[in-house]
């Protein structure tokens, strides 16, 4: 009897045993089945929030293609098919005025014949007219002229074929990887395309130029005896608005490449082929404004940091920021810099003198680079060891006359 009733309580604690084993799995497999769920909802959570962030910053607008470009780091802040070859129709104009500055002279006299005759806009160039570079100018980006666009060709290099190879060199030159001109005035020509990152490339170097931030920030006034109007209304609608160009041929649609400045800050905006462009121009700005903050780095004359100076009669040398470093960066956006300089100089050291750089880096991107230069002279000390440097000192102080 005592065998059977032990035996059965062994039987009782294995099955109790098993119960639990299995409830154990059933629990552990429930477990792992919330966790992940929980886990897949975190996701798409973060998913959907990034997304919500990233659409909140810049609107939906009706470009086919678009950017908006800081100017003083180069950043591109959006963009969408920016790097899609697409027709700028008189958006061009803005490399011819800009090889026309930085090769002819203003005031130079271009007479006019008919092969300055062009379709489409123009400032109605009249044959045997002598007109000024600086008057051609105006009427090509205030009136878009494509006459006055072939008259500057013709001046400037002998005909719009010639002058559309120098746009080409210049193009490349300054970085625009993804463009052909075939004219100066854009009109429809196979194999004349850029896109709205070049497009936006092109814009900040020439609002660079002096002469070419003014003409194109001209809102109207009288040049060769017409009165112009610039075409650009954003001269009038939007604040800060510095420039640049509008464009359209029925293929190409409505192009713009606007620039404002605010703040001591400057944002362009390229749209190309945009029903609605002045309403994306304005709301692009604005985000570019209104989404990103002011956050100093340095300012020129600053110190950033300091390297010790070997055999110099002062132990360390400060590095100078050589201008202003200022970024713009919107939430959740982080800067990181670095400093590339040696670790140590040699006496003597000029003051201005380049010591290095600083580079600044925005979510892991580099962003833009300020020089470093030395903060103060510093000069060698000259160590006299033995009887015969003292004695070699001793004369050169007789022959330059100092003091003993």
């Amino acid at each position: 009897m005592g065998i059977e009733m032990e035996v059965e309580r062994e039987y009782t604690i294995c099955m109790l045993y098993a119960n639990y084993m299995k409830n154990k799995q059933r629990i552990t497999r429930t477990i792992r089945t919330l966790a992940i769920t929980v886990m897949l909802q975190v996701f798409c959570a973060c998913i959907f929030f990034t997304a919500v962030a990233a659409e909140d910053r810049f609107p939906n607008v009706s470009a086919q293609s678009a950017v908006v470009l800081d100017c003083s780091s180069e950043r591109l802040l959006y963009e969408k098919n920016s790097d899609k070859r697409m027709k700028i129709a008189s958006t061009t104009k803005i490399m011819t005025a800009i090889l026309i500055l930085e090769n002819c002279d203003l005031d130079e006299i271009v007479e006019i014949t008919t092969e300055h005759y062009a379709e489409g806009s123009s400032m109605y160039l009249r044959e045997g007219e002598k007109v000024s570079v600086r008057d051609l100018l105006y009427g090509l980006m205030l009136m878009s002229g494509n006459d006055a666009a072939l008259a500057l060709a013709y001046h400037c290099s002998g005909g719009p074929d010639s002058f559309a190879d120098l746009m080409n060199v210049k193009a490349s030159e300054i970085g625009m990887t993804n463009s052909s001109f075939r004219n100066p005035n854009g009109l429809d020509t196979e194999g004349h395309y850029s896109t709205a990152k070049d497009m936006a490339i092109l814009a900040s170097y020439c609002m660079k130029n002096d002469d070419f931030r003014k003409i194109v920030g001209t809102k109207g006034g009288s040049f060769a005896g017409r009165y112009m109007t610039n075409n650009n209304k954003l001269l009038h609608r939007l604040e800060g608005c510095t420039g640049l160009k509008t464009g359209y041929t029925k293929s190409a649609g409505r192009c713009l490449v606007s620039s404002v400045s605010r703040d001591g800050r400057e944002t362009v905006v390229v749209t190309l082929n945009a029903p609605n462009d002045w309403n994306d121009h304005t709301l692009l700005h604005n985000r570019a404004f209104d989404a990103y903050d002011k956050q100093v780095v340095g300012l020129s004359g600053m110190a950033c940091t300091d390297i010790p100076v070997q055999n110099g009669k002062s132990p360390r040398v400060k590095l100078n920021y050589s201008e202003d470093c200022i970024v713009w960066i919107a939430d959740g956006e982080k800067v990181e810099t670095k400093i590339y300089a040696d670790r140590f100089v040699y006496a003597p050291v000029r003051a201005g003198e380049y010591a290095g750089e600083m580079r600044i880096y925005i979510n892991e991107s580099e962003t833009c680079r300020v020089p470093l230069v030395f903060s103060a002279d510093i000069d060698e000390v000259v160590k006299e060891t033995g009887l015969f440097a003292r004695f070699i000192r001793h004369l050169k102080d007789v022959v330059s006359g100092s003091p003993f």
